[in-house]
């Protein structure tokens, strides 16, 4: 058995951002973006897939930390890697031609930080993710695994920042 020679992917981006801040330092950016892979490894090499989008991101600082909300859309521009992917489906029209397997095609989420102390903050999330397609099951060789698509999702996160936790001024 001998070891099959793939070619490196190779990436190339063009991104437009622009900004505005306001006087108390909310600020709104957006980004556009518009990636080409060549030689995409997806079980072999796949040629070339493009993935564009935008960002948008609006930030609103206060006294004791900071809020944002953000929305984010792409679309494979009609180079999906689903499309050379094994799949159990006995109908390929079902496939979004638009979408890389796993990526959301769109994202909404909302974020704060809020300091306690110098040196603990709370940081909570929400995340709602739009529908994915991934693989139900590991692949282990070809045509083995189900592509499945899933639904969207909300997501909540609640994290502690807790700084020179036993180690300040050491």
């Amino acid at each position: 058995m001998g070891l099959s020679m793939r070619s490196n992917e190779k990436m190339h981006s063009n991104e437009f951002e622009l900004g505005w801040r306001g006087e108390s330092y909310q600020q709104i950016t957006l980004n556009l973006f518009d990636i080409a892979t060549d030689n995409t490894l997806i079980l072999t090499n796949q040629g070339t897939t493009h993935t564009k989008g935008l960002e948008l991101v609006y930030q609103q600082p206060f006294d004791r930390g900071e809020a944002s909300l953000a929305y984010s859309h792409y679309n494979a521009d009609n180079t999906s890697t689903l499309v050379s992917l094994p799949r159990s489906f006995p109908n390929d029209d079902i496939i979004d031609d638009d979408t890389h397997i796993a990526y959301a095609p769109n994202k909404f989420s909302a974020s704060m930080s809020y300091r306690i102390t110098d040196d603990m903050s709370l940081n909570p999330s929400l995340s709602w993710l739009s529908r994915r397609w991934v693989y139900s099951q590991p692949i282990v060789a070809p045509n083995i695994g189900s592509l499945q698509e899933l639904p969207s999702i909300t997501l909540l996160n609640f994290a502690i920042d807790w700084r020179n936790v036993g180690m300040k001024g050491v």
